[in-house]
């Protein structure tokens, strides 16, 4: 039996009515909408606050991340766990988890944006627990296997370090705001 389907086993058969109500809360927190408000709600006080850098890295960042997303559950085209098990259901590909990823992209983004502004290492805890508890939530409701969830976020948190890395070459390179 892969590991997949072992944790999917395991979390069917320890479900509990209380947890389900928690994660169907939690995982609604990573859907779409809410993380485009969250980069709208960070992208125009960046703006007003006459950081165009920064307000780039979140929203572009965010959107090119949303159709990396899309793309590569295009090309893998994988099942998600059986419907049986599933207690959301979901119309697009397993792999990567758009939860999970989106999260660990957008949280981590803002993250990284008030980190740079104010030195607060606790936004950084914070957007990794957020989006922890967001992909944790895709497998407790069995919408994803547990390898769609590790890989959303591994590649979630490669795509933020790029973006950060490459938005603070361009200020410090063109001696711009951030």
């Amino acid at each position: 039996m892969s590991p997949d389907q072992s944790v999917l086993d395991w979390v069917v058969d320890h479900r509990e009515s209380t947890l389900t109500s928690i994660m169907r809360a939690v995982t609604d927190c990573g859907r779409t909408i809410p993380l485009a408000v969250i980069v709208l709600i960070v992208v125009v006080p960046l703006l007003v606050f006459r950081r165009p850098g920064q307000a780039a890295m979140v929203g572009i960042g965010s959107l090119a991340g949303y159709w990396i997303m899309v793309g590569l559950k295009d090309i893998t085209a994988r099942a998600r766990p059986p419907a049986a098990d599933a207690l959301v259901h979901e119309s697009s590909w397993s792999f990567p988890s758009g939860h999970a990823m989106m999260s660990a992209i957008v949280l981590g983004l803002v993250a990284v944006t008030v980190f740079w502004n104010t030195g607060w290492h606790w936004a950084l805890w914070i957007a990794a627990l957020a989006s922890v508890l967001i992909g944790l939530s895709r497998i407790y409701l069995a919408a994803h296997w547990l390898s769609d969830v590790l890989a959303g976020w591994v590649i979630g948190i490669a795509w933020v370090m790029l973006m950060a890395r490459v938005f603070r070459r361009c200020r410090d390179e063109g001696g711009g705001t951030t």
